[in-house]
């Protein structure tokens, strides 16, 4: 009898090792920084050939791509699940709670310096932070959109204006972060500045 074919444990085997490749191409960006580090050490790190590599990722920079993608989706869950009929101000301090969150403890300080340094040396088409058709900069939009359809923020200025903004602001602090060596804590300091923002975006503040 011939044996049967199982293609489920195929693909449990190649989900395994893509996500293999993945772990050790970060740990290696964060240990050498992202430029420094060539596929053939990650698939050295991962222990697997070289040809392997390109089954799952067509380049190194595939990797930083799905990094973002893993940081969007951790967004969008908790966006999901919070409290929609909240004012937009409450709505932007809880996703802002939640990139603190994600920056501080579950990225850490190193892995978010190898986001920026590759991020500031990246080809325009890579460069991630600033790409507005990624979920971030969406569900921070709806948000806008939300609070100035219920009078909350200015009208002089458009959603996705505020939402420039807003995003330049959140860079900011977590640069600042960085520089610091992540001397001073995220949550805290985001409530701290948010205030002052928010008069900016105010609808009473406008006029």
């Amino acid at each position: 009898m011939s044996q049967r074919y199982d293609s489920s444990g195929r693909k449990k085997k190649s989900q395994e090792t893509k996500v293999k490749l993945y772990n050790a191409a970060i740990k290696l960006f964060n240990k050498y920084g992202y430029e420094n580090v060539t596929v053939s050490q990650i698939t050295g790190k991962a222990g697997v050939g070289k040809g392997t590599f390109y089954i799952h990722y067509q380049s190194k920079e595939a990797i930083l791509i799905e990094q973002f993608d893993k940081i969007d989706r951790f967004y969008l869950e908790r966006y999901n699940h919070s409290d929609k009929c909240v004012k937009a101000k409450e709505q932007l301090m809880a996703f802002l709670k939640n990139v603190a969150e994600l920056t501080e403890d579950v990225l850490g300080i190193d892995s978010v310096k190898v986001v920026y340094k590759s991020q500031i040396n990246s080809p325009e088409n890579l460069k991630l932070l600033i790409d507005e058709n990624r979920l971030y900069f969406k569900i921070i939009q709806e948000i806008i959109t939300f609070g100035q359809k219920r009078n909350e923020f200015r009208s002089d200025m458009t959603a996705r204006e505020i939402t420039m903004l807003l995003t330049r602001f959140v860079r900011g602090i977590i640069y600042e972060w960085i520089l610091h060596d992540g001397g001073f804590d995220l949550t805290t300091e985001f409530k701290k500045s948010f205030c002052l923002y928010l008069r900016l975006i105010d609808m009473n503040d406008s006029h």
